[in-house]
């Protein structure tokens, strides 16, 4: 399992994705002179130190399951690039929803913990070409036979 390229790109994606979950920030944005720091837990407002709860971590802990679950699908090719299909899907879903929810907020600068995050479909990307290429040569040794 381990020795296939696309399961490696596919760790390196789950690691990624829970990277955020480390703490790092997210967003950040200011609402009528009063700046708020995003990460994954909660909003910080920062002047008067009050946070208000998020379940973003929900996010990220069920997408890095999905992308475990992803990996151990390694048996059946059709059924893994299925499922790395419906992850990248996922993980740009999950990309674009801190931005909408932060439309209309002004000064939106992303943190580090969505780069790393955005960064993982590019790993994804890479996994689904390693899955396709690994299906192309099982198809041609079965044409031989």
């Amino acid at each position: 399992m381990i020795q296939r390229i696309q399961t490696v790109y596919l760790i390196i994606a789950i690691l990624l994705i829970a990277s955020p979950l480390s703490g790092l920030e997210i967003m950040s944005y200011t609402i009528k002179e009063h700046t708020v720091s995003k990460n994954v837990y909660s909003f910080h407002l920062l002047e008067k130190n009050e946070q208000e709860p998020s379940y973003y971590y929900l996010v990220n802990i069920l997408l890095s399951l999905f992308g475990f679950y992803t990996t151990m699908a390694y048996k059946n090719l059709k059924r893994q690039l299925m499922l790395s299909r419906v992850f990248m899907g996922l993980i740009f879903f999950a990309c674009c929803m801190p931005i909408i929810l932060a439309i209309g907020r002004s000064a939106l600068m992303p943190g580090i913990g969505f780069y790393l995050f955005l960064s993982s479909i590019i790993f994804v990307y890479l996994a689904i070409r390693g899955i396709n290429n690994d299906k192309k040569l099982l198809d041609s040794l079965n044409r031989l036979r």
